[in-house]
């Protein structure tokens, strides 16, 4: 469980600080993701480092029960996955990034990452209102 709650409170930093540029500086995160998406190098980079942060997380936390922790379980994976399709597959990573690449999508990506970061909040940080 403490496992669990320390992911859980990782990631609710994590969403609440990318949800920022996503909902209120959305023009700069915009020119930022297309420079990285046209630079091999720092797709390949990005992706060794989501795959060996999935690799970790998968080996201390891959618990599969019907509760909040199962989300974190579910972030653990998509990291993984993450990493496998920028290092395997680029191409396929740059295409999922230009369909994301609209003001729309950025506005809705931030509220959903502004969304997880209160969920997981509220549960790693043991919030009570």
């Amino acid at each position: 469980m403490q496992t669990s709650i320390f992911l859980a409170q990782f990631f609710a930093i994590y969403f609440l600080i990318i949800s920022i540029p996503l909902l209120f500086c959305t023009d700069s995160f915009r020119h930022r993701a297309k420079a990285y998406m046209k630079d091999d190098a720092a797709m390949l980079l990005g992706g060794i480092i989501a795959l060996i942060l999935g690799v970790v997380l998968i080996l201390i936390h891959s618990i599969w029960v019907y509760d909040w922790r199962l989300l974190v379980t579910l972030l653990v994976w998509l990291t993984f996955i993450k990493g496998i399709v920028h290092v395997v597959c680029p191409k396929i990573a740059q295409h999922m990034m230009e369909q994301m690449s609209n003001l729309l999508a950025y506005r809705i990506s931030g509220a959903i990452c502004l969304l997880l970061a209160i969920f997981l909040g509220y549960h790693g940080f043991d919030i009570k209102i």
